[in-house]
């Protein structure tokens, strides 16, 4: 009897634990009066008062939301808006603020249900400063931590730490923006996401609309279409031309399949219909199998005069055929002012340094890695030029790529790549001659889009916004008077200080936004900085004194 007694109190605990209470919030939910979320419970309240979805609101203290995991007999939190046909639909459209503070722990477990997220489906709402971390979403398509579907809504200031599932059309913020009017601005996501499926990225699964300044840390696995920021940029709407801006990624793409698999990127997998790539870069690791095909440091596939330009890929691109340091295949569309410095190793036909294959116009652009395959045709810049595609004042270094051709197979069009040692590949001459335009030179025009310095991007050149936005210095010499290591690192930084000087040295550290997260003084000639409250991504730390400021870009990865 006693052990009955113990077993159903057990259970009726259980059962209060996991009760939703709805708390109506402060406020009337008006632009000057918004609603004031401030506990799990008014979110719950929030969640089944439809009424409310037009309405403004603001959170105003973190809130913790593991008893989710409970809720719905395990299925979790009840996502607000819901779909249940193309006409049969009811979206949020009104306001969220976040204000900047932490929904933790929240979770949805709804493997065979589509439009899963904290918001189901958002509709010209604003979503900004609205923070998660250690989500955890399983569902079946259209899955997103933020919103499954979004109808031209506006997201700013936006972070997301945790773990999705699902099968097609699943991103870290948002599974799909549907219209070409969304617009994402300075979002990021850091986790893993996994998809048996298309269209898996790491910030959006598939996307018509505007992105710029986002980012995204994150393990990848899935089938097609897979990208860190975006799994596929889909410009085919005529309300804008699916532009990706100033966007970064790093992390890991891991295609899970050994059939008809590929179109994948270290930013995006399939960029196609008139969509517009520019001043982006990626250092994720693309892996393939020997059957995987269409793979690329920055995008799998780039298609029907789609566009990429000013951007660069550091990351290892490993598969079957049609792989590239930047794009696996440029079909039919552009490629220019871009460089890589990955390797990429392919088993089949066209490997190439920057484009793997390619039927469209590659222009000024470089590679250093070394390529190879035991396949067939593969060369520092082009794998194949195929049908109309041409190449066009491009270099590889033929020192370090360990390949002899610079375009592998050329079936068609026009070739001008010239291999050169490693040596003159970090001489300015070699690209002002070719009509390159530089920073500092103006024979070849004032746009000043390349910079070279021996300092930057181990002297080969690299873009000069890059340098004027993210305001570094790869490595800092230690003739400067300052070393410092590990870098990536996960908890501390040790910076040592070799000068002479009796000067007061400070440290701090920015995000690539600007904002100041960190600020010491070095007080001894060794020091430990303790970087284990910063979240996984890329900040700038700064070596500062009365007479002088160094910056280095510092990697956190936990």
């Amino acid at each position: 009897m006693k052990t009955i007694f113990l077993f159903l109190l057990v259970l009726c605990t259980a059962a209060v634990i996991s009760a939703q209470t709805p708390v109506a919030p402060a406020g009337s939910g008006t632009e000057i009066d918004p609603y004031q979320i401030t506990s799990l419970d008014n979110l719950y309240w929030m969640s089944i008062t439809s009424s409310s979805w037009d309405k403004y609101f603001v959170q105003t203290n973190d809130i913790d939301a593991y008893s989710t995991h409970s809720w719905n007999s395990g299925a979790g939190w009840d996502p607000i808006g819901y779909v249940n046909g193309e006409t049969d639909y009811l979206a949020f459209t009104g306001s969220y603020d976040g204000g900047g503070f932490v929904i933790e722990a929240l979770a949805i477990n709804r493997p065979s249900e589509m439009f899963l997220g904290f918001f189901a489906i958002i509709e010209n709402a604003n979503i900004s400063n609205l923070f998660f971390s250690d989500i955890l979403i399983v569902g079946n398509e259209i899955i997103g931590s933020i919103a499954g579907f979004n109808f031209s809504s506006e997201i700013i200031d936006c972070y997301v730490g945790g773990e999705l599932e699902g099968a097609n059309d699943v991103g870290g913020l948002i599974g799909r923006n549907e219209t070409g009017l969304e617009y994402l601005y300075s979002c990021a996501f850091f986790g893993t996401i996994n998809g048996s499926g298309d269209n898996i990225g790491g910030l959006v699964g598939k996307n018509k609309g505007t992105i710029r300044k986002c980012f995204a840390d994150v393990d990848i696995s899935g089938i097609r279409n897979l990208g860190c920021l975006i799994g596929e940029n889909d410009g085919s709407t005529d309300k804008s031309n699916a532009t990706v801006d100033s966007c970064y990624t790093s992390g890991l793409i891991n295609i899970n399949s050994a059939d008809f698999s590929g179109r994948a990127g270290g930013l995006i997998g399939e960029n196609k219909e008139n969509a517009i790539v520019t001043y982006c870069y990626s250092d994720a690791n693309v892996t393939g199998d020997a059957m995987s095909d269409n793979l690329g440091g920055l995008v799998g596939l780039n298609d029907n005069n789609s566009t990429i330009s000013y951007c660069f890929a550091e990351g290892n691109v490993t598969g079957g055929g049609s792989l590239g340091g930047l794009v696996g295949q440029n079909s039919y569309s552009n490629v220019y002012n871009s460089y890589t410095r990955g390797n990429v190793s392919g088993t089949q036909n066209n490997v190439g340094g920057v484009v793997g294959r390619n039927t469209g116009s590659v222009e000024k652009s470089y590679s250093t890695g070394v390529i190879t395959s035991s396949g067939g045709c593969f060369g520092g810049v082009l794998g194949s030029n195929e049908d109309t595609g041409s190449a066009s004042l491009c270099f590889w270094d033929n020192e370090t790529s360990s390949v002899g051709l610079g375009c592998g197979f050329n079936g068609g069009g026009s070739v001008d790549i010239t291999g050169k040692t490693s040596l003159e590949m970090k001489t300015l001459a070699t690209y002002t001659n070719a009509g390159w335009d530089f920073y500092g030179e103006t024979t070849n025009g004032n746009d000043d889009n390349w910079h070279i310095s021996s300092v930057i991007n181990n002297g080969y050149p690299c873009f000069k916004w890059y340098t004027d936005i993210v305001g570094i210095e790869e490595n800092i010499d230690i003739t400067d008077g300052f070393s410092m290591f590990p870098n990536p690192t996960s908890n501390f930084l040790t910076i040592s200080n070799n000068t002479n000087s009796d000067e007061n040295v400070n440290i701090v550290i920015y995000t690539i936004s600007g904002e100041k997260v960190f600020i010491e003084e070095l007080v001894s000639m060794v020091s430990n900085i303790d970087v284990r409250h910063l979240s996984n991504g890329i900040y700038i730390l700064e070596i500062n004194s009365s007479s002088f400021s160094q910056r280095q870009k510092i990697i956190v990865q936990k």
